[in-house]
């Protein structure tokens, strides 16, 4: 068990001192995970600010940025392909430890990002985090997962209702070696699976790699039965593309970063995902009690595309110029509002439909892109020419 993390007045814990201590150990132990549970499910209602890449909605101090100038995004998106910043490691692990200290029901998935920071970054990355923070007129106090990633990175599991039969055995969590060690004795044949799995996509096998694997597949399970109401993290899966590649040096992943997140991606949708979920994410079950505002009790607004703003940003601006037939293979839209008079009765009196000065001309393409954009807001993408997109919505 892990020393607990932060001050908290719910955990009214006491033992008789000729109580045997392996009971003691697993009271403590049980009220430990029936405490968060009660922390993490209470904490559903403030989660109304959304990720700024997925739109899922959390506690606003549960969101992260992955440097001072980024938007703040949840666990599963921190190493997404569409973060706008690199990641600076020394500024993302203070906040880990701060906000772990503080928070009992901090996200599940923070730990596996911890994790494969911890493991992945090089060797005596404390001190070299340390020396930094510490450049940086920080306090330079990180806990002891960075200096003995392997040995203190730890885990939350579900409750033991919710939890793999795998994991019966262990308490409200555990250490990346003995999660790794519960999977290969449930099933022997894992960690050869998982070997095997990485040679077809092309992936070199390190050990390091398995253990980054089982922390997320364990910790991001662990959040979708926690956060039994939000949408499941399982986009992780997608989510780890080229942001261990994005780490600012002298911090960057040692090897091959692209190794680590093709070998991530390829275990858990292929093996520990449908392992310890039943699925993965290309055949996710559709859960209506998880979408916002589907029970009586939840009242959360429905999610919105522009509540992952980052991304949406990104789809928006491309398919803007979509629209408006700005990209290579679609008709020039500048003809709009701009070509000969019309045959219609009053065109005479219309003349030309030219703008009549250069001040006329801005307006004009200051008025497309914000139609365009509405278009794409209220609609979706849509592929499609300037003209098809005039002649469904008649904007």
């Amino acid at each position: 068990m892990p020393v607990i993390r932060g001050h908290d007045h719910d955990l009214d814990w006491w033992a008789s001192p000729a109580g045997d201590p392996k009971d003691v150990a697993r009271q403590l132990d049980q009220e430990l995970g029936r405490t968060r549970l009660r922390r993490v499910r209470g904490a559903d209602a403030e989660s109304t600010t959304p990720c700024a890449i997925c739109g899922d909605r959390y506690p606003p101090h549960h969101l992260l940025a992955n440097s001072r100038s980024a938007a703040p995004v949840c666990p599963a998106c921190i190493f997404d392909q569409e973060q706008r910043y690199r990641t600076d490691l020394p500024y993302l692990a203070a906040q880990l430890d701060e906000v772990a200290w503080e928070d009992l029901s901090f996200p599940a998935g923070w730990d596996a990002v911890a994790s494969v920071l911890a493991l992945c970054c090089g060797p005596n990355l404390a001190r070299r985090l340390e020396d930094e923070i510490g450049r940086r007129r920080g306090m330079p106090v990180l806990s002891s997962r960075w200096h003995q990633p392997l040995r203190d990175s730890w885990v939350w599991l579900p409750s033991p209702e919710d939890r793999h039969a795998a994991f019966a055995r262990l308490g409200a969590g555990a250490t990346l070696p003995a999660l790794a060690e519960a999977l290969e004795h449930h099933d022997p044949g894992l960690r050869a699976a998982a070997k095997s799995i990485c040679r077809e996509a092309g992936v070199r096998w390190r050990d390091t790699l398995w253990h980054v694997a089982v922390a997320y597949a364990v910790a991001f399970s662990t959040q979708a039965f926690e956060r039994h109401r939000h949408r499941k993290p399982v986009h992780v899966v997608h989510s780890t593309g080229d942001g261990l590649s994005q780490i600012n040096d002298p911090f960057g992943v040692r090897g091959e970063p692209m190794n680590i997140e093709g070998g991530l991606e390829a275990i858990l949708e292929q093996l520990l995902f449908p392992l310890l979920l039943g699925h993965g994410l290309l055949d996710e079950p559709r859960e209506p009690a998880r979408i916002y505002g589907a029970t009586a009790e939840d009242s959360r607004a429905p999610r919105r595309r522009t509540d992952a703003h980052v991304s949406h940003d990104t789809d928006r601006a491309a398919q803007v110029a979509v629209i408006l037939g700005m990209v290579p293979g679609y008709k020039s839209a500048t003809r709009i509002w701009d070509g000969p008079a019309g045959t219609m009765t009053e065109a005479d009196a219309l003349r030309s439909a030219a703008p009549s000065s250069d001040l006329v001309a801005e307006l004009r393409q200051e008025m497309r892109l914000l139609l365009a954009g509405f278009l794409y807001d209220a609609h979706g993408s849509l592929q499609a020419t300037a003209d098809d997109a005039w002649q469904r919505l008649g904007w």
